[in-house]
């Protein structure tokens, strides 16, 4: 569960088990994010409140979120996106669902099948030594009616990551190579059409829970 720490005018949330240790937090705003400090880590009055906005919409695993005291919600993303990180994670940023898990905004999925803590990445993939383009072949897609939206991300049983809603997935780079409503990733890291799942944990045996 995340841990809440509480400002004068934001409200910023860490969740320990999404965490890649990216340190963006810790680079970008030092004062307010202290690993060091004596005492809670995140302190949100040591700096102004768009540094603490900026770590979280930045966080890539979205473990960082937050709320402001005086809005109802924080503003939804115009474009949903997913980005595909050379021999790493899918990296997403968007109005994201993710099946039994707090609503988000980024999120580092696991797509090597080695993390244990699935369907996040934990780093697996540096020590698993696992290797996967993330400048996979465009594919002629046709412009979205709507970029925006909810992305709802169901990890089924044994199987990919199913997802549905408006979603453009990239290369790292950030070129496009599809715009979707609907498909399916590969999480087993065995897939010859990565990022998306041609049915090889099946003859893999991938094994994994759904949700």
């Amino acid at each position: 569960m995340p841990k809440s720490y509480e400002g004068q005018e934001i409200i910023v949330s860490f969740e320990p088990k999404k965490c890649i240790h990216s340190r963006k937090c810790a680079q970008n705003a030092p004062d307010i994010f202290n690993v060091s400090a004596d005492g809670d880590w995140i302190q949100p009055d040591n700096g102004d409140v768009q540094q603490s906005i900026n770590v979280a919409n930045t966080c890539p695993s979205g473990a960082i979120t937050y709320k402001l005291k005086n809005h109802a919600a924080n503003p939804d993303i115009k474009i949903n996106t997913l980005h595909v990180w050379e021999n790493g994670p899918l990296a997403l940023r968007g109005n994201l669902d993710i099946a039994n898990q707090q609503a988000s905004q980024n999120a580092t999925l696991c797509r090597c099948g080695l993390s244990r803590k699935k369907p996040f990445c934990d780093g697996a993939h540096l020590k698993g030594g696992f290797q996967a383009t993330g400048d996979a072949n465009s594919i002629e897609s046709e412009p979205l009616e709507q970029t925006g939206g909810q992305v709802h991300i169901k990890p089924l049983e044994n199987g990919p990551l199913y997802v549905t809603g408006n979603l453009e997935i990239c290369a790292g780079s950030g070129r496009l190579i599809k715009r979707v409503t609907k498909t399916a990733l590969c999480r087993c890291g065995k897939s010859n059409n990565k990022p998306f799942c041609d049915g090889a944990h099946k003859a893999t045996g991938f094994s994994a829970e759904g949700a």
